[in-house]
C-alpha cells in the first residue's frame, strides 16, 4: 500500500499545500518550511505512526529529524520533541478524564431516570431503564429534566441549573470535540489542552452536584413510601447503614420546591 494511501483526506491536504511528499522510504519536501509547518509534519506523521504499523513511518519520522536539525538546529529540534512529548501526555491525561466523564454523566442519566420511575413521571416504570428493547430505553437526560420540571419538584433556581446543565451535557457528547479540534492539527497546543480541561472540570463537577441531589431524592422518595407504609423505622435503620445518606438527603433538600411530595400526594388524589 501507498504510505500516501494511510493518510486522511485533511491530512493528505495539509502536507500538499506545504509542498510535502511522503513516500514508501522517505519524506521529500519541496521548499523550505517554517517551524510551525514543520511541526504540523511531525505531529501528522506521530498520528500516523500511531494508527498504523508500517515500519515506512519510521524512516519518515528519521527524514523529518534530519531536516528539521538542519533547518533549526539541534537544541531547538530537542525543545520541540519535549514539548509534543509533554502535550501528547497532557492528551492522554484529558482523553482518560474524558472518558471518566462519559461514565459519569451515564450513571447521572441512569439515577434520573430511576428517580423518575419511582415518581412515576412520564410513563417511566423500572423494566424500561433496565430493558435490553432500545426502544424502551429511549428516555433522554433532556425528556427527564422535561418530566421533572413538570412535576414541580425542585425549586425555580435549581430547575435553571439543570436547563443549563443540560445544554453543557449536549455540547460534550454531540459538539466539543469538533469545535475544539476543528482546525486540526493547529488546534493540538497547550492552550487548548488547558480549555478542554478547564470545560471537563466544570462538567464533572456540576455532574457530581447534580448526582448529589438526585440520590438524595431516591432516599426521599424511600423515606415518604416508608411514612406511607408505616415503615420507617425499617427504613432509618437501612439508612443508619448506607454511608454518607444523610448528606445526600440534605443535598436534595436543598433544591426542594416545599411542600413538593404533599403537591404529588394531591395531584393524585383528584
Amino acid at each position: 500500500m501507498d504510505i500516501m494511501d494511510l493518510l486522511t483526506d485533511e491530512e493528505r491536504s495539509i502536507l500538499t499545500k506545504m509542498g510535502v511528499e511522503l513516500q514508501t522510504a522517505a519524506i521529500i519536501f519541496r521548499r523550505r518550511l517554517s517551524e510551525l509547518e514543520m511541526r504540523k509534519v511531525w505531529r501528522i506523521l506521530v498520528i500516523l505512526a500511531s494508527r498504523t504499523k508500517d515500519d515506512h513511518i519510521k524512516l519518515a519520522l528519521g527524514d523529518w529529524l534530519i531536516k528539521a536539525e538542519e533547518w533549526f538546529g539541534k537544541d531547538t529540534v530537542k525543545n520541540w520533541l519535549e514539548e509534543e512529548k509533554r502535550l501528547k501526555a497532557y492528551r492522554n491525561y484529558l482523553l482518560m478524564r474524558s472518558g471518566a466523564l462519559l461514565i459519569q454523566l451515564q450513571c447521572l442519566e441512569h439515577e434520573i431516570m430511576v428517580c423518575c420511575a419511582l415518581l412515576s413521571l412520564t410513563d417511566i416504570h423500572p423494566s424500561d431503564f433496565l430493558s435490553d428493547d432500545p426502544k424502551r430505553r429511549r428516555y433522554t437526560l433532556g425528556q427527564l429534566k422535561n418530566a421533572l420540571k413538570g412535576a414541580q419538584i425542585f425549586e425555580p433556581d435549581f430547575e435553571s441549573h439543570l436547563d443549563t446543565f443540560v445544554k453543557k451535557r449536549n455540547r460534550f457528547i454531540h459538539e466539543f470535540w469538533v469545535e475544539t479540534f476543528i482546525k486540526g492539527p493547529e488546534s493540538y497546543n497547550l492552550s487548548t489542552m488547558k480549555k478542554i480541561e478547564e470545560f471537563i472540570t466544570q462538567v464533572s463537577k456540576e455532574a457530581r452536584e447534580l448526582q448529589m441531589v438526585f440520590r438524595g431524592l431516591c432516599y426521599a422518595i424511600g423515606v415518604e413510601i416508608a411514612r406511607r407504609e408505616d415503615k420507617l423505622y425499617e427504613l432509618n435503620s437501612f439508612l443508619r447503614e448506607v454511608e454518607e445518606s444523610s448528606k445526600y438527603i440534605e443535598a436534595f433538600l436543598s433544591v426542594q420546591r416545599r411542600y413538593s411530595f404533599q403537591h404529588n400526594e394531591s395531584q393524585e388524589s383528584k
